[in-house]
């Protein structure tokens, strides 16, 4: 019998067909409707998830793109309402995603005048040695027509700035040594020694050319200003010294060893405060044991301490598992700030941490999160338009956040004050942002950017109200970030540490320069000063003299006399 799909339908009428042929053709027909719609359904699948592969590789292409050679700038576009003072903190309607939210009525903010400061060059400093070039005319042009001569009526003073080369001296030491010609130590043999000589003063690093000048000037060129000891190698060869890099690297390691007690106060005085900020940066050991060269090392690294008693501090590990920052916060108390990295999670997951630490998250990495996907999407606004108006609207929120944060440093609100504005101007912002991030997620395409950056900030920011009855805290972590990236500049340069020695030996050393200069002290005169204190320190107020928060600059301009002991200043 002939298939009822075989006649052609067009030549075959339907009354030829028997009733068993057309409930054939009926049960083909639906069998191959199922088969089809199946395929359909399948295929449509396929090419959603085929879609959003290529949209998630077209904005990883893109976001590689602007790693490579767009602006790393977070600022957002100055607009015509930004260069209108008066508008400083208005938000129109058409800047909100929602053309039916309900606008609420802005209020008025009064901003602090201010005076502006006078433009040109500014004056250079007093401190400089004064050089004086004295012009004067011939006594031909002194002479005048009608026959006298000339009066000098003042001065036409400009002012240069000369530089000389850094100048390196030989430091001959002459220790006098004195003994009896007469009983040539006779009358005093077995009480005194025959021979008396002057007492050798004592340097940070007992016996070579090392003194604590020129350690100083080892380390801030490489801790401060990113010098690596190869090139400082190359520096002393033009002034006709050989200095290896070898001896530079041995010298670093016995100087920060002579400096851990310095640097074990530092973590102490870190703990003392009310707030510490932490993040971690990697670093390049050669020589880990069990580790192959080319992986990764991580430096730690915590802010804090009182007010006027700032100090960072540098850690080295291996790894960046969570241990170390278990280790950084072991006997604290407090609130710690830091990104939302997984090594962080014992802050609120461990009831032994939970119960004594307030675990702030960092807003400017919510922000991060979402400009970066503004910046690509940003080439195409009409096919992410929904998307765009999303993320625009959440950073105008946080970049208003940052300017009531600004206004409230200018004013120096007291504790009170800050809590009050904070809850009336701040906490309204992150409650807007939050509602408007439990709206989105749920709309989000799983696997996209967006869901990442939103799921990010749902996360983070119930956490990070807690913040406003903190008047000491931020809503960033961005104090500690600032404070990498002079180690991040070197790392550039010098590119890896030996071994973990010499990696300890850095985070000792990078943490006393990078204090002093939170202290504001020249960090020269500071390493030379506690390198010359250092060897006869035996006292802990001794030690707690050499902390950079208890020296002021004019403590430590003084050069040492190195033929008395050393005057520690007196707390």
């Amino acid at each position: 019998m002939i298939s009822a799909m075989e006649k052609d339908f067009n030549k075959t009428k339907i009354s030829k067909f028997s009733k068993k042929e057309l409930l054939i053709l009926s049960n083909e027909l639906f069998n191959k409707n199922e088969e089809v719609t199946s395929k359909y359904v399948t295929l449509q699948k396929e090419y959603e998830i085929l879609k959003q592969r290529q949209e998630k590789f077209e904005f990883q292409l893109n976001f590689l793109r602007e790693q490579l050679y767009g602006s790393k700038s977070e600022k957002s576009k100055k607009t015509e309402r930004d260069s209108e003072q008066l508008k400083l903190f208005d938000f129109s309607v058409d800047e909100t995603c929602n053309d039916n939210e309900e606008v609420k009525e802005e209020e008025t903010i009064k901003v602090k005048g201010f005076i502006r400061k006078k433009r040109g060059r500014k004056p250079l400093s007093d401190n400089h040695t004064i050089k004086e070039i004295v012009i004067d005319i011939s006594n031909e042009d002194k002479a005048c027509a009608c026959g006298n001569e000339k009066s000098c009526i003042g001065e036409i003073i400009t002012e240069r700035l000369e530089i000389i080369p850094q100048k390196v001296y030989k430091l001959v030491i002459k220790r006098k040594k004195y003994a009896c010609k007469r009983c040539e130590g006779t009358a005093e043999e077995g009480v005194k020694p025959t021979v008396v000589a002057a007492p050798a003063p004592k340097f940070l690093i007992p016996g070579g050319i090392a003194t604590s000048s020129l350690l100083a000037h080892i380390f801030v060129q490489k801790y401060v200003d990113a010098i690596p000891f190869y090139r400082q190698e190359q520096q002393f060869l033009r002034f006709g010294d050989q200095i290896s890099r070898q001896s530079m690297s041995s010298w670093a390691m016995k100087a920060a060893e002579q400096c851990t007690v310095l640097y074990n106060k530092i973590k102490e005085n870190i703990k003392s405060g009310a707030l510490i900020n932490i993040d971690e940066t990697t670093v390049q050991v050669l020589k880990e044991p069990d580790k192959n060269p080319s992986t990764k090392s991580y430096m730690w690294v915590m802010y804090g301490g009182p007010p006027r008693q700032k100090s960072v501090l540098f850690k080295y590990a291996p790894t960046r598992s969570g241990i170390t920052a278990r280790e950084l916060l072991s006997d604290y108390s407090g609130c710690v700030q830091t990104d939302d990295y997984s090594g962080y999670k014992f802050l609120t997951l461990d009831e032994e941490y939970n119960s004594r630490i307030v675990h702030l998250p960092c807003l400017a990495h919510i922000r991060r999160k979402f400009f970066e996907i503004k910046k690509i999407i940003s080439r195409n606004k009409k096919k992410y338009k929904k998307t765009f108006k999303n993320i625009d609207w959440i950073l105008r929120r946080i970049s208003r956040l940052y300017r009531f944060e600004r206004l409230f440093a200018q004013e120096a609100l007291s504790d009170d004050k800050l809590i009050e504005s904070r809850t009336n101007k701040i906490l309204p912002l992150l409650n807007d942002i939050e509602e408007r991030v439990n709206i989105l997620l749920p709309e989000a395409l799983p696997s996209s950017q967006f869901a990442s950056a939103l799921g990010y900030a749902y996360n983070n920011i119930p956490k990070l109200k807690a913040y406003i009855a903190l008047p000491f805290a931020t809503p960033d972590n961005n104090a500690v970030e600032n404070l990498i990236r002079p180690f991040a500049i070197g790392r550039k340069n010098w590119m890896f540490m030996g071994n973990p020695k010499s990696a300890q030996a850095s985070s000792i050393l990078y943490s006393l320069v990078q204090t002093a200069l939170l202290n504001k002290l020249n960090p020269w005169n500071y390493l030379r000063y506690i390198f010359d204190r250092l060897p006869v320190a035996n006292t802990e107020q001794e030690y707690n003299a050499l902390l950079p928060w208890h020296l002021t600059s004019k403590d430590i301009k003084e050069e040492t006399d190195l033929t008395q002991r050393p005057i520690f200043k007196v707390l």
